[in-house]
């Protein structure tokens, strides 16, 4: 305790009082990444079960960079935070407390902030802070002015009391969440932005009027539920990987500018016809029953929904499962659960080439490599050295009869493992 400054042995000393612990013990739990509060520069607040405070004073603390206190993590919740001025704090981490009010205006360095379930209906930020990530879910802000942190990267604002947001002047913009929020006006970042992520679900009706996502080619995930659309144009989301758009009015889609699509949600909208051929990696998708599906013959197959529109039978036992079917399982598979199911499919008569190669690189054959068998390995990692060696050994014979499973291939420098482990599959 020696090596804390007075102010900070006064803190812990309080903390140790309240908690009925001893102020070393408090202490160990407290600083991480340094000895001294003011000095190793990070405080973690990593407290015990069930210690409740009425707030916390980081005052004394001036020159902290980093906070981590988020209530879920330690079970503890304050109900108000007293910051003063910090000139060098960077990340402030203070989710899942009560805090109704929360004033940052002397923290001007802040770039990470993540105030996140609480019950704010009141942020303030210092203006010339260079924000550059703000997670705000599951609070009361009844608005918020974007324009003031150009910087921003990633804003999450979900399930809050917003009537209006613009972020047209944020050219930075990576990821944008605003589900459940009363909005009725939703100005989106400028076209060239480097959105990947949008999130506008649960909006009011008319909420997104002149929507318009083809400006934002990088998009990747798209989640536009419960909107009232009734026309939606993806021709420039070259990108999109996963999109949602269920509970609208579309009556036509089209989806084929969307080569990327791995899922897909359109339910509940008065659809005649959907046309997925043009999806290549589609893996899930969600439409009603009454709609006219146009899908390839692979589709048919490798699509869980599809396989049960079409009344293809589904196999319970690996051992009578097709292709398709010992994709989807190891393509699901939980490595924590060992290797030995995985090891079963890569020895199965109708295990596709695509499959294999794609078992062997989860199965990070790059730290395994030095190890020729089973036996050179420790206990934990023999039974998947076991899996990656059969792989190897059977490609090496040509053992896979089919290569209808797409495997990307790898870029992988390491020598010892075989070149044509690292090939790409095109598919079907």
């Amino acid at each position: 305790m020696e090596s804390l400054d007075p102010a900070a042995r006064a803190f812990v000393a309080k903390l140790a009082k309240v908690d009925g612990s001893d102020a070393e013990s408090v202490i160990y739990n407290l600083v991480r990444a340094g000895s001294r509060i003011e000095g190793g520069t990070f405080l973690a607040l990593a407290l015990h079960a069930g210690l409740a405070l009425p707030a916390l004073d980081l005052r004394p603390f001036v020159a902290l960079e980093k906070v981590s206190a988020n209530g879920v993590n330690w079970k503890m919740k304050f109900a108000t935070v007293e910051l003063g001025t910090h000139p060098r704090l960077t990340h402030l981490h203070l989710g899942s407390h009560g805090l109704r009010t929360l004033d940052l205006r002397g923290c001007p360095a802040l770039v990470d902030l993540d105030v996140s379930f609480n019950a704010l209906e009141e942020l303030t930020v210092a203006r010339e802070a260079p924000l550059e990530i703000l997670d705000a879910d599951d609070n009361r802000l009844p608005a918020f002015d974007a324009r003031s942190f150009p910087a921003l990267a990633r804003l999450s604002l979900s399930r809050n009391a917003l009537t209006s947001l613009d972020v047209s002047g944020l050219a930075q913009l990576r990821a944008l969440w605003v589900v459940g929020n009363p909005i009725r006006t939703l100005t989106l970042p400028p076209k060239g932005a480097p959105l990947a992520t949008l999130a506008v679900s649960s909006c009011p009706l008319g909420a997104l009027s002149g929507f318009d996502v083809h400006a934002y080619p990088t998009l990747k995930t798209l989640f536009c539920d419960e909107l009232g659309l009734i026309r939606l144009d993806l021709g420039g989301c070259a990108s999109l990987g996963h999109f949602s758009c269920a509970d609208n009015s579309l009556e036509t889609l089209e989806l084929g500018a969307c080569p990327l699509l791995e899922r897909v949600d359109v339910a509940r909208n008065p659809l005649r016809v959907l046309d997925v051929r043009g999806l290549p990696r589609l893996k899930k998708l969600d439409v009603d029953a009454g709609v006219e599906v146009l899908c390839t013959e692979r589709q048919k197959r490798a699509i869980p929904e599809l396989r049960k529109r079409f009344g293809i039978k589904s196999n319970r036992k690996l051992a009578d499962m097709d292709l398709w079917e010992l994709d989807l399982v190891a393509s699901s598979h939980n490595w924590d659960d060992g290797a030995k199911k995985l090891l079963v499919i890569a020895r199965h008569a109708r295990c596709d080439l695509g499959t294999a190669l794609k078992i062997y690189w989860l199965g990070e054959p790059e730290e395994l490599c030095a190890y020729a068998k089973p036996a050179d390995a420790s206990k934990h990692e023999q039974p998947f050295v076991e899996l990656l060696r059969t792989i190897e050994a059977r490609v090496a014979e040509g053992g896979y009869a089919t290569r209808e499973v797409r495997f990307e291939g790898s870029e992988s420098d390491e020598t010892r493992i075989p070149a044509a482990m690292k090939k790409p599959i095109r598919g079907t």
